[in-house]
């Protein structure tokens, strides 16, 4: 898209929380860039139109079985919003990610913004494909790839600590640590247990102690790679 044409737009975010495009430390003030933001969460003012307060619902995210119908409530009020301002045609819209992408109407999928090759970001989601991938180039933990039937059928006969993961999910989501200790925990076993699916595959990887996480941000463009300093 013409980057003066963009220039000249009303640009719409997309997204979890209103103070993902706040320019201050206490999340007041939405960015200047955007003419305004529908968002999970947010204040309702200052441009935000926020699903928590115009349903009155405070929706849990990171409970497995209401994702279905939080998606359904989102799909449907996204969407709505999204063509109310969609009558100007200057609008454009700027999600958060894939998934807010998948929120807007298909007939407005061309008012996207900055929106990344679907199939490059569902590679790099995917810890499955991407351990895969990077495997020998970049050191990582040993992993294996088991269906949650596998799973199943053995978690109580490993004979060393190790991390079963989902294959998609963030900040520990969907990350269990099996010890002996912990298999003898029942509300651990019992939690363990729901999250397996049968149908799914997981990875198990060795636990490595005392050590710490490190990760680092790279920007691909069209016309150069940046790396950005590590973190722990």
């Amino acid at each position: 898209m013409d980057l003066a044409k963009i220039k000249n737009s009303n640009i719409y975010f997309l997204g979890w929380r209103e103070t993902d495009i706040s320019i201050d430390i206490d999340g007041n003030i939405p960015d200047p860039t955007f003419k305004g933001s529908f968002t999970c969460y947010g204040s309702g003012k200052n441009g935000n139109r926020a699903y928590n307060i115009e349903s009155g619902k405070q929706l849990s995210d990171n409970i497995k079985e209401y994702g279905e119908r939080n998606d359904r409530w989102y799909r449907a009020w996204f969407g709505k919003k999204c063509e109310e301002v969609a009558k100007d045609p200057n609008t454009l819209f700027l999600p958060y990610n894939i998934y807010f992408s998948t929120l807007i109407p298909s007939k407005l999928q061309n008012r996207i913004i900055c929106q990344n090759n679907p199939d490059i970001v569902q590679t790099l989601n995917s810890k499955i494909i991407f351990k895969e991938m990077i495997d020998g180039t970049i050191p990582q933990a040993p992993f294996l790839v088991r269906s949650g039937a596998e799973i199943l059928r053995d978690f109580e006969n490993y004979q060393k600590e190790v991390v079963v993961q989902t294959e998609f999910g963030s900040n520990g989501d969907g990350t269990f640590l099996l010890t002996k200790k912990n298999l003898r925990d029942q509300e651990f076993v019992k939690n363990f247990l729901d999250h397996i699916e049968i149908d799914e595959n997981y990875i198990i990887s060795d636990f490595i102690k005392n050590r710490c996480s490190a990760s680092f941000q790279i920007q691909v463009t069209n016309t150069e790679t940046l790396m950005y300093s590590p973190g722990v």
